[in-house]
């Protein structure tokens, strides 16, 4: 077991707790700015950050992680699989980064595809 184990997990915790309250207490002083609050996500990100330095980058990462595993899965199948259980990965998370490989690929699909505009 890492020394780092659950770090992580705790600063993205944190961090999202921190952001959802400031959302909530925006949301009590007036309920017009809630719908504004999405506006503001990149102002929130950067005060959740402030608040817990790191939590940002492990998101960031994590994501870029768990695409580029899925990825490796997705091309090489079980092989890949195998592999990844030889060096270490969890077979409960091969799995369910295998589970979510049909969500990112739905959403490389709606990426790519414009979003329709009325005239």
């Amino acid at each position: 077991m890492s020394k780092f184990s659950g770090a992580g997990k705790w600063l993205v915790a944190e961090g999202a707790k921190f952001k959802n309250a400031l959302v909530k207490a925006m949301g009590e002083v007036d309920s017009v700015i809630v719908p504004e609050a999405e506006k503001l996500q990149p102002t929130l990100d950067l005060v959740a950050e402030a608040a817990v330095p790191g939590s940002s980058k492990v998101v960031n990462m994590g994501m870029a992680l768990l695409e580029d595993t899925a990825g490796v899965i997705d091309a090489g199948g079980a092989a890949a699989e195998s592999n990844l259980a030889n060096a270490g990965l969890d077979t409960a998370a091969i799995a369910a980064i295998k589970g979510l490989i049909p969500a990112f690929k739905a959403a490389t699909a709606a990426k790519a595809t414009p979003a329709a505009t009325t005239t």
